[in-house]
């Protein structure tokens, strides 16, 4: 897996338990742990990257479905979705400056 793979790997994963502690405040005990550690994973550039983007816009990750980034629903250019499938760098949205991440299930 290269580099950028698991670090979007990893920066899906924080996004996931980051939705997880706002939708169940009562679960932070025993998730801020794990959060911590996964912080520790990720290279420090995307993990501030990540945190600033977080506390400005509440949520850091956006999903690319179709040519659309899902975070502010604004149609993206073709050649950086091109380059987002390519997943040889870390993206963010032109428009809202969220860190975009394929559709895993398309």
């Amino acid at each position: 897996m290269s580099p950028v793979v698991s670090t979007l790997a990893r920066l899906r994963a924080l996004h996931d338990l980051d939705f997880e502690l706002m939708t169940y405040p009562e679960r932070k005990v025993h998730l801020d742990p794990k959060r911590q550690a996964l912080l520790l994973e990720i290279p420090p550039p995307y993990r501030s990257l990540y945190e600033r983007i977080r506390a400005a816009k509440g949520t850091a990750l956006a999903t690319v479905k179709g040519n659309t980034c899902v975070g502010c629903n604004m149609h993206l250019p073709p050649q950086l979705i091109n380059e987002i499938r390519k997943t040889q760098t870390i993206h963010q949205c032109p428009t809202c400056k969220r860190i975009l991440s394929p559709d895993l299930e398309s």
